[in-house]
Order: C-alpha cells, then structure tokens, then sequence
C-alpha cells in the first residue's frame, strides 16, 4: 500500500519548525507576563483602599484589645494571703510586666499601621499609582 502523501502547506518536522516554535512561544509569555502585570497593578490600584480601610480597623483592633486586657488585668485578684511572700512580689512582677509587653506592641503595631496608612497616603506614593 503506498504511503500518504504529505499536504504541502506543512512545515516537516526539523530544526525550521523547532526555531519557530521557541520564538512563538517566547513572544507568548512576554504577552501573558504583560498581561499579567497590568492586571496586578490594576488591582493594587482598586484595592489600596480598601487595604489603607483594613489598616485603620487593625489600629482600632489594638486598641480595643489594649483596653480589654487592662480591663482583665484589674479584675485579678492578687495573690492569697497564705501563699509565700516570694510569691505574691513574682505574681507582681509577673503581672506588672505582661501589662507593658501587651501595651508596647499594641501601640507599637497602631504607630506602625499609621505610620504605612500616612506612606499610602502621601503624594508621592499615590503618583507612582497614577503614573502605572
């Protein structure tokens, strides 16, 4: 039986259609890649709003959180009078020193949040936005 005949607009398979191949395929992922950073920049552009509106709720967050473990740390009782003295001034210290930790970082993290919403804020920032 005699064999097909090959359709002439086909390119052979060989070293011709491998190099069109590569480039077609390189030409494909710069677009995609393109494509790809123009929508990021696009939603970080919408969602920078949104992201400065979850800031400011993580600041009051700390806050509110600051005010209620204040608000536990007074309803401790202190140490019972049959436990050893050496007790009751570590039980002190203890409590006095998670009273600092917890209000250090929760005014530590709202300056830090403040400090990125009034970044985002600024002219500079939102130039490099509206410039993309």
């Amino acid at each position: 039986m005699p064999e097909p005949a090959m359709p002439t607009d086909t390119v052979p398979p060989g070293p011709a259609a491998q190099a069109r191949s590569t480039f077609v395929t390189i030409v494909a992922w710069i677009f995609i890649v393109g494509a790809g950073s123009t929508v990021c920049i696009s939603l970080l552009q919408a969602i920078m709003f949104a992201f400065i509106g979850l800031m400011g709720l993580a600041i009051l967050w700390n806050l509110g959180g600051l005010w209620l473990q204040l608000s536990m740390f007074s309803s401790i009782p202190a140490a019972p009078a049959s436990a050893p003295p050496d007790f009751a001034s570590q039980f002190e210290r203890a409590t006095r020193a998670m009273k600092i930790a917890s209000g250090l970082s929760a005014a530590g993290l709202s300056i830090l949040f403040a400090w990125i919403i009034k970044r985002l804020t600024s002219h500079a920032v939102r130039g490099e936005f509206n410039a993309l």
